[in-house]
Parts: C-alpha cells; structure tokens; sequence
C-alpha cells in the first residue's frame, strides 16, 4: 500500500465519525440564504380524519421519480393541518398560477374557512381538488418520514391535470412572476405608470388591423388592468376592442412611455376574420397586407419603429421580445410564428 492510499483511508476514517453536536447558526441568516431559491408554490389538500378538508401552502415540493411516478411535499410540525398530513393516505399538489396570490395567502394562514366558496371534486386519492390551478397532482401517500421540524410525506401520482396557466414563484418571502408582463406591471405599479395594450393583429388573410386617429393611424389599443394579465382576460379584451374573435398568440414588446406616463405591452394576436369582416365589425379599424403600411401616416415613432421591426421579423418567421424604454432596450429571441 503506497503513503498516499494510507492517507485516503484515514480521511474516510475521519469522515465517517458522527458529528459531536449541532453546528450554531444564525437562524435568521439560514432562513435567508434558504430563501433565496427560488420555487414555485403549491396548495397541498388532504381530507382529516373527519373528513373535513384540510389545506396548507407550501413551497417545499418536488418530483422523486418518473416510474415510479412520485413526488414529495414537506409539511411543518407547527403546521395546525400537520396531523392530517402526516397520517392522510392521499393528498393533492396544486401547483398556483401567476394571479392566485390571494389563493396562496389564504391557504398559508389560520382560518378555519380556507374552503370557503370554492367548488371542490373528489380526486382518486381521495382528497379535495381546487378549480383552477396551474397544475394539480392527485396522490396516494407512498410513506411518510420524520426528519427534524417537518415530515416529508412521499406519494404516487395517480392522475394530474394541466392547464398551464402562468406560475407563480416565492422568493426571498415574496411572491414573484416569472413572467415579463407581470414583472413590468410591478415596474408600473413602482413608478405610478398606468397600463395599456397595444395590439399587433393579423386577420386570416393576412392584413395587419390599423386604428384611424384623426389624420394618422396607430395599432389599437386600450387600457389595461393588472388583473387582465391572464391569457383568458387579455383574449377577452382584445376580442372586445377590435369586434371579433381574437387569440393571444404572444408578448411582442413591453416599454415605459414617461411622456404619457404609461407602460404599454404589445401583444400579437391572431384575427378569426378576414380583413373585411374586421372592418365591417368596426369601421374606424383598417386592414393593410404588412408589406403596404402607409408608414408617412403612422406618426408615433415608437409604434412606427415596433412595426416595422415586425414586418421584418414576420417574414423570417422568427420574432424577438423587446423590453426597455421607447429609445432604447434588448431583444430576446422568440419562438417562430405558429400559422395553423
């Protein structure tokens, strides 16, 4: 045996001693530097005993495995439904969206009415399933193992559901969005800057939807509300503005206006309507093939430069997202366009 490999051996020697105690730690700091993973928030559900549902909010959720299909959630001891979690024999994972930071804030208190106007089903498990969430994963609790201050309850996924919505993210003891509108609607809500929607539409037969202004024209727009930040919400008012079946297809460029005070977002959206019936739908809309904008009656700069940057981008089918002010700001590459 060579001088070197002795010493090897009696570093795993000395490695495999048992600890003498418990390092101190400044818990506030480890709760810190704890927080400062970024992770996703789920809404565990489980029925108690009773019967009576039971739900909690936690972040401390992952994927065991894929075959088998498990997955782990970690419940605190203090936990007032720890009980129930820590005998259930199946549970429910809701993995939140974007807008239901009410919801979560609900679920991480002490009401004894977290249910309370929520339509529930019985999942396979046997635990109640919210309406509504990004995703959902319905278990039967596998085991439960006792570590510390929590109990981390492992359970087989016997059936899901997803509806990709937008997440919804916790860091450092706040909520977050993963997302650029939202981050850019709490850059607004920061500076006092209202909202607006511009749209970029093209109809079936391929025209961009222009608004007239006075002796100009400009894309449509409207004004916009935090809460219609919601693919579902932004359909809606975009169907609403322009008089005919719309579909958000993507987030085409968000930028500060400091000279009207306003963040605008404008969004791509695919027309369920050819260029006549858009017109006949709403008479002050115009309807233009994109290689025919009438660029000297487009007076907004900003809006003139956006467009034509799409132009350009739509006939090599591959877009970028700006972000930054109306002067200046990055592109990120973007998908190409889906024309189905």
């Amino acid at each position: 045996m060579s001088p070197d490999s002795g010493k090897m051996i009696l570093i795993i020697m000395q490695m495999e001693q048992p600890p003498t105690g418990h390092p101190t730690l400044d818990r506030t700091e480890l709760r810190r530097a704890l927080g400062s993973f970024l992770t996703g928030v789920t809404i565990i559900t489980a029925h108690d005993p009773e019967g009576r549902p039971r739900g909690i909010t936690a972040n401390s959720f992952t994927s065991v495995s894929l075959d088998p299909p498990l997955v782990l959630v970690c419940v605190d001891r203090r936990a007032a439904s720890y009980d129930t979690f820590a005998r259930c024999g199946g549970f429910v994972v809701h993995i939140l969206a974007a807008d239901q930071q009410e919801l979560s804030a609900r679920f991480a208190g002490k009401s004894t009415d977290k249910f309370e106007g929520l339509q529930l089903r019985v999942g396979a498990g046997g635990a109640p399933i919210l309406p509504r969430s990004n995703a959902w994963l319905d278990c039967r609790t596998e085991r439960q193992i006792h570590v510390g201050d929590h109990v981390l309850v492992i359970g087989e996924v016997l059936a899901f559901g997803l509806q990709e919505h937008r997440p919804l993210g916790y860091h450092q003891g706040r909520y977050v969005s993963l997302t650029p509108e939202q981050n850019g609607a709490a850059l607004a809500r920061r500076d006092g800057a209202a909202l607006r929607a511009a749209w970029i539409a093209e109809t079936v037969d391929g025209a961009l939807v222009l608004q007239a202004e006075g002796t100009g024209w400009n894309v449509p727009q409207v004004p916009l509300t935090q809460g219609q930040l919601d693919d579902g919400e932004l359909a809606a008012a975009a169907s609403a503005s322009l008089g005919v079946d719309t579909e958000v297809a993507f987030l085409y460029s968000i930028f500060d206006r400091p000279t009207t005070g306003t963040l605008l977002m404008a969004y791509r959206l695919r027309v369920d309507a050819t260029a006549e019936q858009v017109h006949a739908a709403t008479p002050t809309l115009r309807c233009v093939p994109a290689d025919a904008i009438p660029w000297e009656h487009i007076p907004d700069r900003p809006i003139a430069a956006m467009l034509r940057r799409y132009v350009r981008e739509r006939a090599g089918e591959q877009f970028g997202l700006y972000a930054g002010s109306a002067s200046s700001g990055r592109i990120a590459a973007l998908g190409g366009i889906d024309r189905a």
